[in-house]
């Protein structure tokens, strides 16, 4: 019985050492780059919608202390985020300036940014 609770608690801990190591990792690399915002993926349709060329580059960079800055079209946005699992991410305290947007080209995709940014869930890693 002995035997039986020492590879169980041992097994134990080797999956909260691997799920950690996994989390870390995915947390370096979100932190580490600056992601560059190309379109829209509906989740109900399953349709990407790319990001007009002629709009000015929207980014988001994650820092390591929990915290991130976007920027759009014509706004800036900034708030605070957690990594819940190694595809799960919480975007919390979302502040946004409120800059007057030029036309509705603009107008439109700050809306989709911002709205994504909100009711982010989940991200995955594609590509190089």
């Amino acid at each position: 019985m002995k035997n039986l609770k020492i590879v169980t608690i041992v097994s134990m801990i080797i999956l909260v050492f691997s799920c950690e190591n996994d989390l870390n990792k995915a947390t370096e690399y979100l932190t580490d780059n600056k992601w560059i915002f190309l379109g829209v993926l509906h989740n109900d349709t399953n349709v990407e919608e790319s990001k007009p060329d002629n709009l000015r580059q929207m980014n988001i960079v994650f820092n390591n202390t929990h915290r991130f800055h976007a920027i759009s079209s014509c706004n800036y946005f900034k708030g605070y985020y957690l990594i819940l699992d190694h595809h799960y991410i919480k975007i919390d305290s979302l502040l946004s300036t409120y800059m007057y947007c030029i036309n509705d080209t603009i107008r439109t995709w700050e809306e989709k940014y911002f709205n994504g940014l909100k009711n982010a869930a989940t991200f995955n890693f594609t590509g190089d």
